[in-house]
């Protein structure tokens, strides 16, 4: 089998057939040899389903990656000031992050309980507008076998979180909470500003794509009923 030039990173995920990065292991360039590999049963390619492969492979280049040292030279490449400063940079941007998984996740346990707690049917034109929904983002990283095997769990899924919805709007109306104009110029500048995006920009971006700031609206009011539940909730935090 000729594939022509290979680049093989011994420190990744494996590339090819299962020994093939493990045969390189040792070699120095220059070193020319052939190798025999079983093809698994599922291979994507039908014709070589449990066959035998005779790899004939010739090392061309043998590369180091090094790592540069961690100085202020370093960090003056990457526009800091000092090392320090970018240590300092670094650990806020760690925090945050750490910070914002952990509100994540208090929000998903209390739309989860909250489900739990209310038995209400999901309208079947929503479920099913929250599965295209899902399907569509699912297709941007995933594989055809990851979508079949997504499928089937994505039904009960998209159920949930209409019903989260439907809960979440009809406390929204409970509580009268409304959206401003200017809470939705303040989320279009903290996207922009998280995207790198001017605001006019990312308004356009958004009406291409929704046609209209409603969804935004929505996403808005759902957050800051959640910041009203969250507020009254008592929660236990565990390691």
């Amino acid at each position: 089998v000729n594939r022509g030039n290979i680049i093989v990173n011994l420190g990744r995920a494996k590339a090819l057939l299962p020994g093939f990065e493990e045969s390189l292991i040792g070699k120095m360039k220059g070193s020319d040899y052939s190798v025999t590999l079983s093809a698994p049963v599922d291979h994507p390619n039908q014709s070589l389903q449990g066959k035998e492969i005779v790899f004939s492979i010739q090392v061309k280049e043998v590369k180091l990656k090094r790592l540069p040292d961690l100085d202020d030279e370093f960090a003056k490449d990457l526009g800091m000031e000092s090392l320090e400063k970018l240590k300092e940079r670094v650990s806020s941007e760690l925090l945050h992050r750490l910070q914002s998984e952990a509100e994540r996740s208090e929000k998903e346990t209390v739309i989860k309980k909250l489900v739990e707690m209310h038995d209400i049917d999901s309208p079947p034109s929503l479920v099913q507008r929250e599965m295209e929904q899902m399907l569509h983002n699912l297709k941007r990283s995933s594989t055809k076998a990851d979508l079949a095997a997504a499928q089937n769990e994505l039904e009960s899924l998209a159920k949930e979180r209409v019903k989260g919805t439907l809960i979440l709007s009809a406390i929204a109306d409970a509580e009268e909470i409304t959206v401003s104009d200017a809470d939705i110029e303040e989320e279009i500048s903290r996207i922009s500003k998280r995207l790198g995006m001017d605001p006019h920009e990312t308004r356009r971006t958004i009406l291409g794509r929704d046609r209209s700031l409603e969804g935004l609206r929505e996403r808005i009011r759902e957050e800051k009923t959640l910041q009203r539940i969250l507020s009254k909730a008592q929660i236990r935090s565990e390691e």
